[in-house]
């Protein structure tokens, strides 16, 4: 099956308000998909439902075929949904490179009397360095954590969520607050892990959507009214008159 996640006719009301309209969509192996929408158009609602904070009114959620919809949030990272602040824990005074040992030691269950053993872990130590390569963080390695900057730290957080072995990555505003060459490299960044582990992704900056997003979801008041390539997006006349002020 080429879609790893699929969301069904998923609704949600809050008093009148409804802020998730019977929404369809999916995500595919080996795909970026972006989810963009003006301010208050439900997407943070959507995420919610989608993770497991938010319990939708109906409709399901099927992640690798496996509906989860009434599954915990847990439960659901456990089953491969990950959203990366849920799940990271940056210890400071660690370097790079061990916060990611650390994270590998813990997702494996691994036994070690001394930390050294595990550095010692060829197969340990390979999963680490791929990922820093996969995050663009291999110059950091023997950084230690409390002295990265902002946009480094939220690199080691997408690290982090790697070494869970997740089936999906949920990513709210990545690119929020970083510099012009931390985006860079989180653009980097992400095309090497879609062939991993597909993205769905939330932001606001559109240069970054467009450039690296296969695929692009457009959410107005909490209905999904147009999917597609960039390409297609931009030369949607609903879109740009509700997201792009175009008429």
């Amino acid at each position: 099956m080429n879609e790893i996640l699929v969301i069904e006719d998923l609704s949600k009301s809050f008093g009148a308000v409804m802020a998730s309209d019977k929404v369809n969509f999916s995500l595919k192996r080996g795909e970026i998909h972006a989810l963009i929408g003006p301010n208050g158009a439900g997407k943070s609602t959507l995420i919610k439902q989608i993770i497991g904070e938010i319990r939708q009114d109906s409709g399901s959620i099927l992640l690798d075929g496996l509906e989860v919809s009434n599954q915990n949030v847990p439960t659901r990272i456990r089953l491969g949904l990950a959203r990366t602040f849920q799940i990271t824990n940056v210890i400071s005074d660690f370097s790079v490179f061990q916060n990611l040992l650390l994270a590998l030691i813990g997702i494996e269950k691994k036994e070690f009397t001394f930390f050294s053993k595990a550095v010692s872990n060829k197969l340990l130590v390979e999963k680490v360095n791929k990922i820093l390569d996969e995050t663009e963080l291999s110059e950091k390695k023997d950084e230690v954590a409390v002295r990265l900057s902002h946009g480094e730290r939220r690199q080691l957080e997408i690290g982090l969520a790697l070494a869970l072995s997740p089936k999906v990555i949920l990513l709210d505003e990545p690119m929020a607050g970083l510099s012009v060459d931390i985006i860079e490299k989180m653009k980097k960044s992400f095309m090497k892990i879609k062939a991993k582990v597909p993205v769905l992704l939330i932001e606001h900056d559109m240069d970054v959507v467009f450039a690296i997003a296969d695929r692009i979801s457009v959410l107005v008041n909490g209905t999904i009214v147009a999917t597609g390539a960039a390409r297609d997006i931009r030369m949607n006349r609903e879109v740009k008159k509700a997201y792009l002020g175009i008429d």
